[in-house]
């Protein structure tokens, strides 16, 4: 367990002229929201440096590996005060047995604990805030113990359509079948989980108007607003130089099947048809979590570079001439895509991989669906320096104008203006 308080200026959580009040914000997260070195605390970041532009934020969090002095402080810069609980330790194992018996999901089990429950109490008790935001599924049973504050539920992926989706890629493979069968069974308590909290929330924050569309389906009566993912575009540089040697780029939490799922199509069935034409073609796969498969893989092929966890992505944008977005599942939308962009890294991607995001094929990416178009696409930038920096150009400039956190901002504030005016 941990605590740490902070003092802002005043001048970063007074109102301005539009806003009705000044109002106090607690956001609870499944995971320390810093380093932003995955898509879940990239988007809990930049939704409370956002809300923190007007307003009061205190942050409640689950704390799953050690924190370091430095990854502490930004947050810290943001919030009031911080108050941190160890995340539950429920394996695998445990969490199948109990949900195999259970109406709830598993998802509704990973971060479900006692103690979190009575730390949230003894805030709301003591800080008495305005606004609880509950960022990501897996928190929203604690959606029922903030009864008299406004409640928002932000939703980083619609989970039972995600669920759905692993369901239809798994099933094409008879190893895979038990797996298909257990998303097919947690696709459908998702559904029953979502729609109960989607009603429960009084506004729920999708990432984009597609999933909104999902999840009105699923539950028409709640009140649901658009707040993008959205990066720092000022952290990339304007320009930056060509790799001497071929770059292929893959980033992402491995543990995440979508993604586990995405490299290792890549590698099976893409990269060999690459390396055929592009014999000095390189792929880099970073991020944390890798499977013990996938490290010996890089082990034994020089072409294959898997690194495990990486403090900064600066070197590896740099070495890449293309990055792969090879999605066959997921949803929401990927900060990897946005990343991408916003460092002027060209992108061959499926379609799914794009979800959510206004880029275009042709002029922001390229579009493949097949391994065959795929490895085409790849082998067309790589062969043309004038098509990547186009494409670069085309989607540094979407990102920029669409997807930058000061451009997303007030679509996040206007949430919480509503809340004001409805509580009024």
């Amino acid at each position: 367990m941990a605590r740490a308080d902070a003092q802002r200026a005043p001048c970063a959580a007074g109102a301005t002229a539009g806003m009705p009040r000044w109002v106090k914000i607690l956001f609870l997260t499944p995971r320390f929201p810093y380093p932003l070195d995955g898509g879940t605390n990239l988007r809990n970041f930049r939704l409370m440096q956002a809300a923190a532009t007007e307003h009061e934020v205190s942050l409640l969090s689950f704390l799953d590996r050690p924190i370091r002095t430095q990854d502490l402080e930004p947050v810290q810069a943001l919030c009031r005060r911080v108050e941190l609980r160890s995340a539950p330790v429920h394996r695998a194992a445990w969490r199948i047995a109990t949900t195999l018996g259970s109406p709830l999901p598993d998802m509704a089990y990973r971060r479900w604990s006692p103690r979190f429950a009575g730390a949230l109490r003894s805030f709301l008790d003591e800080e008495r805030p305005d606004v609880v935001d509950v960022e990501g599924i897996e928190m929203a049973r604690y959606l029922p113990l903030c009864e008299g504050v406004g409640r928002v539920l932000g939703e980083h992926n619609v989970e039972y359509l995600l669920q759905a989706r692993i369901r239809d890629v798994d099933r094409r493979h008879p190893r895979r079948w038990p797996r298909a069968a257990y998303s097919l069974v947690q696709a459908h308590k998702l559904a029953r989980f979502e729609r109960a909290a989607c009603g429960l929330a009084d506004r729920v924050v999708a990432v984009s108007r597609e999933d909104a569309a999902a999840l009105a389906r699923l539950q028409p009566s709640g009140r649901y607003a658009v707040v993008p993912n959205a990066v720092d575009t000022a952290a990339y540089p304007d320009q930056r130089d060509e790799p001497e040697r071929p770059g292929l780029l893959f980033t992402g939490t491995f543990d995440f099947r979508p993604n586990a799922d995405a490299i290792a199509w890549f590698l099976d069935e893409i990269f060999p048809r690459v390396r055929a034409r592009h014999a000095a073609a390189r792929v880099w796969v970073v991020g944390r979590g890798p499977s013990r498969a996938l490290v010996a893989r890089g082990q034994i092929d020089s072409a294959i570079a898997v690194t495990g966890a990486v403090d900064r992505l600066d070197p590896y944008w740099e070495r890449a001439s293309v990055y792969v977005l090879p999605m066959r599942t997921g949803g929401g939308v990927r900060f990897k895509a946005l990343e991408a962009m916003a460092a002027g890294v060209p992108i061959v991607s499926t379609r799914l991989g794009m979800e959510g995001i206004g880029a275009e094929p042709e002029r922001h990416y390229l579009a493949a669906d097949s391994a065959d178009a795929f490895a085409r696409a790849v082998e067309r930038l790589l062969d043309d320096a004038a098509l990547r920096a186009r494409l670069a150009i085309e989607a540094r400039r979407l990102v920029r104008e669409r997807y930058d956190w000061r451009a997303v901002a007030p679509a996040l504030l206007a949430v919480y203006r509503g809340l004001d005016r409805a509580s009024a």
